[in-house]
């Protein structure tokens, strides 16, 4: 199947369209220009279409580099509300471990297992590289468990994670216990 495109023959708000594309590059080139002005407090008769462009480009550039820092590391942002307020966070919740009704946590590179109850792995603040961790979800209630690691990187167990995981493997609910085995597959 291929898409046919027609060349626009009518004119909008009273301008052809190569009037038109002239019309809304000039008037995004001036809203970049007024926010770039309000918002970073630059001299707006230092901007010239090039500088303007150049400075969103690192805006959009910072913007990205922020968002991988987040994705690849969450607890960034925990330590940075924890610095900035003075607060910290709550401590998470703890249960004792029944078998086969799931286990929920962080499995630190060194072996150490830090439980917390569904939903509160963002409670777990530790220095750990968040990438070299095993994350494990569940309800525990025997179902649907959920084993996962960071997708920043391939996961490779250390020694420790893998005797800590033969420890908690009568603990798992079955969905947990297929999820890892397919996780610990080596290629």
């Amino acid at each position: 199947m291929t898409n046919e495109v027609h060349e626009r023959k009518r004119v909008v708000y009273g301008m052809n369209e190569a009037e038109l594309r002239s019309a809304m590059d000039s008037y995004c080139l001036a809203k970049s220009k007024g926010a770039l002005v309000d918002i970073f407090g630059i001299d707006e008769d230092s901007l010239d279409e090039v500088k303007i462009k150049d400075q969103l480009l690192a805006c959009v550039g910072a913007g990205i580099t922020i968002g991988m820092e987040l994705a690849s590391n969450p607890y960034v942002l925990r330590h940075h509300f924890e610095d900035v307020t003075g607060a910290s966070a709550p401590a998470p919740s703890s249960y004792q471990l029944e078998e086969g009704k799931g286990v929920s946590g962080v499995l630190l590179p060194s072996g150490e297992f830090l439980k917390c109850l569904n939903a509160e792995h963002y409670l777990i603040s530790h220095t750990e590289d968040p990438n070299a961790c095993l994350y494990f979800s569940s309800k525990l209630d025997g179902v649907d468990g959920v084993v996962s690691v960071s997708p920043v990187k391939k996961f490779v167990p250390t020694e420790g994670q893998l005797i800590t995981v033969e420890a908690l493997r009568g603990y798992m609910d079955a969905s947990q216990f297929s999820m890892l085995a397919t996780l610990l597959q080596h290629d």
